[in-house]
C-alpha cells in the first residue's frame, strides 16, 4: 500500500510540473468529436455530435481541386487531415486529401492499374501510416491486397497480396473493411472468417463468422476494451475476441448499415443506404438514438438511398468531454470512472486512456500530461484544478487502503 500512495504522490508532483509549463490550446479546424459523413453523389458533411447540425465541408460548390465523383471510403487522422478514395473510373480510385478549413481537395495518390487500383477502405494504423484495402479481383489475375500509401509521394506499397490460387484465407469477405486494434493488429474479415494479422504478417483466426445471417460484411469496428462489432446486411453483432462467439446487438430492420464508427463515448455510430439518418447505438444495450437527420439537426440532409461512409475527428488524449481542452472537468470524468488496476470495465470507456480495460492512476497520468486548462485560461491552471487533484489523490489512496 505505501508504494501505491507514493506512486500517486509522484504522479501528482509530475502533474504540477507539467501544467505550470503548458501553453494554452489552439483552436482546431474541426472540433474533436465532429462526425464526417460522405455519400456516393460527391458530398462530405461535418456533423456536430452535440446538436446534429450538418454542414457541407467539401463538394457541391465548397472547396476547389479534383471533383468529388463517388467517394468509397473516408478516414481522418489526429491532425484532422481528411482522406478519401474517390472513384475516377470503373476500376480505379484516386486518394485525395481534404483541407478541413476550406474544403479544398488535393491529389495525394493517383491510381495505377493493378492490385492497388480500387482502395475500397482507408484507415490509419496506430503509427500514423495510411493503409488501404483493395476490392476483390482488382488485379489482372484476380489479386487483392492490403497496402500502405506514402502521404508525401503517393506511392502505394503492397503489404499483403493474394491471388485466386494462393492463401484463400486472405480473400476479403464481400463488402468488408479493415480496422486496427490497440495492439497494432489488423482485423480482417476474410472468406475463412475474421482474422487478426500482426505486424509480422502472422494470422490468427478469431471467428469463422458462420453464425452471421449473410456472407457479406459492410463494416467492422473495435473499441478500447477490444470488443469487436460487425455489420452484415442486417443488424450489428458483437464478436467475442476470445471464443469467436457471435451475439446480435441490435436489429436494423429494413435498413442496412454502410459503415460504422465509434464516438468518444464508446457508442457505435452507424448510417445506412436506406436511411438518411445517422444513429448512435449503445454497445451494452443496443438502444438506438438519432444523432443527425430526420428531425434532429439543421442543414442539408444526407441523400437517401446512397452509400455513406463515416469517420470521427479524434480528440486530444485526455479530452474526455470533447470540448477542445484538457482541464479539471476531464480529470473529474476520469475520477468518476475510476476502477483501480484490473477493476473491470469502466463506466466511461473513454477514460481508459491506455486501453488496458480499467481506469487507474496510469490513465490519470495521461490526463495530467495533456493538461491545458480551459480554452480561455492563461498558461497557469486554475487553483480549483490543483485542489481537485489533491483531493482526488487522497480519495484514491483511501479507497486502496480499504
Amino acid at each position: 500500500m505505501p508504494n501505491y500512495c507514493c506512486r500517486l504522490a509522484v504522479t501528482a508532483w509530475a502533474f504540477v510540473v507539467v501544467v505550470i509549463n503548458v501553453v494554452g490550446p489552439t483552436e482546431a479546424a474541426l472540433a474533436p468529436g465532429t462526425i464526417l459523413v460522405t455519400d456516393s453523389r460527391g458530398a462530405i458533411y461535418s456533423v456536430d455530435r452535440h446538436t446534429g447540425d450538418r454542414t457541407i465541408l467539401s463538394g457541391f460548390g465548397v472547396g476547389s481541386g479534383p471533383a468529388l465523383g463517388s467517394p468509397i471510403s473516408l478516414t481522418v487522422n489526429d491532425r484532422s487531415e481528411i482522406y478519401i478514395a474517390n472513384i475516377t473510373s470503373s476500376s480505379q480510385a484516386d486518394i485525395l486529401r481534404i483541407d478541413p478549413d476550406t474544403g479544398n481537395r488535393m491529389l495525394v495518390s493517383a491510381t495505377m492499374p493493378g492490385v492497388t487500383a480500387w482502395p475500397r477502405d482507408l484507415t490509419f494504423a496506430p503509427n500514423g501510416q495510411l493503409v488501404g484495402l483493395s476490392d476483390q479481383y482488382q488485379g489482372p489475375n484476380g489479386e487483392n491486397s492490403i497496402f500502405t500509401i506514402d502521404l508525401d509521394t503517393g506511392e502505394r506499397t503492397i503489404v499483403f497480396e493474394v491471388t485466386d490460387n494462393e492463401e484463400p484465407g486472405l480473400r476479403p469477405l464481400s463488402g468488408s473493411n479493415i480496422t486496427f486494434d490497440h495492439q497494432g493488429n489488423i482485423l480482417y474479415p476474410s472468406n475463412e472468417g475474421l482474422l487478426s494479422i500482426d505486424p509480422a504478417g502472422n494470422r490468427t483466426l478469431i471467428s469463422d463468422l458462420d453464425d452471421l445471417p449473410f456472407d457479406f460484411l459492410s463494416a467492422i469496428v473495435t473499441d478500447k476494451a477490444e470488443s469487436i462489432f460487425v455489420s452484415p446486411l442486417s443488424g450489428i453483432f458483437e464478436v467475442d475476441r476470445i471464443t469467436g462467439d457471435i451475439t446480435r446487438l441490435t436489429d436494423t430492420g429494413f435498413n442496412t448499415f454502410d459503415d460504422l464508427a465509434l464516438d468518444h463515448l464508446g457508442n457505435i455510430l452507424a448510417i445506412g443506404s436506406r436511411s438518411n439518418r445517422l444513429i448512435a447505438i449503445d454497445p451494452e444495450t443496443g438502444d438506438q438514438t438519432i444523432v443527425s437527420g430526420g428531425p434532429v439537426g439543421d442543414g442539408p440532409l444526407f441523400e437517401h438511398g446512397l452509400s455513406h461512409f463515416l469517420a470521427v475527428v479524434p480528440a486530444a488524449l485526455g479530452d474526455l468531454d470533447i470540448d477542445g481542452d484538457v482541464d479539471d472537468a476531464d480529470f473529474g470524468l476520469a475520477f468518476a470512472a475510476f476502477t483501480g488496476p484490473g477493476g473491470g470495465t469502466p463506466s466511461n470507456p473513454a477514460a481508459d486512456l491506455d486501453g488496458d480495460g480499467d481506469v487507474d492512476d496510469a490513465d490519470f497520468a495521461f490526463v495530467f500530461a495533456g493538461f491545458t486548462g480551459p480554452l480561455a485560461a492563461l498558461n497557469v491552471p486554475e487553483p480549483n484544478a490543483l485542489a481537485l487533484l489533491v483531493v482526488s489523490a487522497a480519495l484514491i489512496a483511501r479507497q486502496r487502503r480499504r
